[in-house]
């Protein structure tokens, strides 16, 4: 059966994913492809994200001990680096494509005040901008703002707030950079 329209058609294919005893998907909030067609799989369980190629062949997983049973967001940026949100330990984190942890932005287990504005209460997802690093993340449970950071995890700027009014989130839970840096 096919789903979708237009230039989005898709079809489910059973048993797709080829996962090797012990490996198991386990509440997967975030899915994303790299340049080379690999499949990543952001896990809520002990192996947190999970790689496969195009054909569902596994090839490896990486994260293990590093996240909270709450990963949330998962973003493969322009140079194949993957950043991976957790709302349970309120942090961003940073691997290249062989699944080395490039940099943590967010102190481990120490939210800041719930609605404060400042940075992390609970992030959701994060962004790379191709032409500047900067890293954009959007802080949705505790926060409803957007907070922007360095390549290299200095602070730059916030915006937004809760509520329904311009400039203002409810909950944002996902951000993503288009190739014209909007």
């Amino acid at each position: 059966e096919t789903y979708g329209g237009g230039d989005f058609q898709y079809q489910f294919v059973a048993d797709w994913a080829k996962l090797p005893d012990g490996i198991t998907f386990h509440e997967c909030p975030g899915v994303a492809v790299d340049s080379q067609d690999n499949v990543y799989v952001l896990t809520r369980g002990e192996h947190p994200i999970i790689v496969l190629d195009r054909d569902g062949n596994y090839i490896r997983t990486f994260g293990e001990g590093l996240f909270s049973n709450r990963t949330h967001g998962l973003f493969i940026a322009h140079d194949d680096s993957i950043l991976a949100a957790d709302d349970g330990i309120h942090t961003i984190q940073k691997f290249n494509p062989e699944g080395d942890k490039l940099m943590e932005i967010g102190e481990r287990n120490a939210p800041a005040p719930r609605w404060s504005g400042q940075p992390f209460n609970r992030p959701t997802s994060a962004a790379i901008m191709p032409s500047s690093g900067d890293v954009y993340v959007s802080d949705g449970y505790g926060n409803a703002r957007i907070h922007v950071y360095s390549g290299s995890g200095e602070y730059k700027f916030s915006w937004g707030g809760s509520g329904i009014d311009a400039g203002q989130f409810i909950r944002p839970h996902n951000i993503a950079v288009d190739s014209n840096d909007r």
